[in-house]
């Protein structure tokens, strides 16, 4: 956006839809590495979970902190912290066993 239209992170507002919490994302040793890959630490990005034994990745944090490092402030990002596993009667889940299709909205103003 700021390259074709030029925008000014400062003014551009976010908020993430639904989808699956760190509390139900158990990651497998691929997705551990890929995190380290792509964000060089994995500590925040993923909690260690006693019960399951396995990492559990915080997708809303590594999408809020992926929006900051672009230059989005902090208090321009929204997530919605809808957890579309725990509320499956009202989102899909492929990990709860279903599948269907969001509708995502952009705004320019």
């Amino acid at each position: 956006m700021n390259e074709i239209y030029n925008s000014n992170p400062n003014d551009i507002i976010v908020g993430t839809g639904p989808s699956i919490s760190v509390k139900n994302y158990e990651a497998g040793e691929n997705v551990v590495s890929e995190v380290e890959k792509a964000f060089g630490i994995k500590d925040l990005y993923l909690q260690f979970n006693k019960t399951t034994g396995k990492y559990h990745f915080d997708m809303w944090y590594a999408a809020q902190q992926q929006l900051i490092d672009i230059g989005i402030p902090k208090n321009n990002i929204e997530i919605s912290n809808y957890c579309t596993y725990d509320n499956n009667d009202l989102y899909f889940s492929a990990r709860k066993g279903n599948t269907g299709r969001f509708g995502v909205g952009i705004m320019l103003i």
